[in-house]
């Protein structure tokens, strides 16, 4: 009975270690998140803490309305440079707004912004197109 029981505790171990192994080590924390006009897409600004060797980064996603970021983002990524200055999340600045086109009856999305704080980024991608929609880039220096 003892031999059977300890099989059956080592195997549930050996799961459990298989299980945490396979898990995302990084936590997301959504920061800022705008819906678009026609209300289908939403552009996700989100901080991602990957564990104590890594420090905090900052990513913007297109996503559909209502889902939440899984996994780096995938149309920004970027970590903080040596000497930058934390946003209060702790990875680089950025914010994140939808151009709206203004000469049309009602508004359309006319491609998205985003604004981030070179000097003190390491930037790691940089689309400048998804789902449809075009990003447009302006570097700015954040001062807290």
């Amino acid at each position: 009975m003892t031999r059977r029981l300890l099989a059956v505790l080592t195997s549930l171990a050996l799961l459990v270690v298989l299980a945490s192994a396979c898990a995302d080590p990084c936590r997301t924390t959504v920061l800022d998140h705008r819906t678009s006009p026609d209300g289908r897409l939403s552009i996700v600004l989100f901080a991602r803490d990957c564990g104590a060797t890594t420090g905090y980064s900052t990513h913007v996603s297109v996503l559909d309305v209502g889902a939440e970021p899984r996994r780096a983002g995938n149309v920004f990524v970027a970590d903080l440079a040596q000497g930058g200055t934390a946003a209060p999340w702790g990875g680089p600045w950025a914010q994140v707004d939808w151009l709206i086109e203004t000469d049309t009856p009602w508004p359309v999305a006319g491609g998205s912004m985003i604004l981030y704080d070179e000097p003190g980024s390491r930037v790691f991608k940089r689309q400048e197109t998804r789902s449809g929609v075009q990003f447009s880039y302006e570097v700015r220096t954040y001062r807290p």
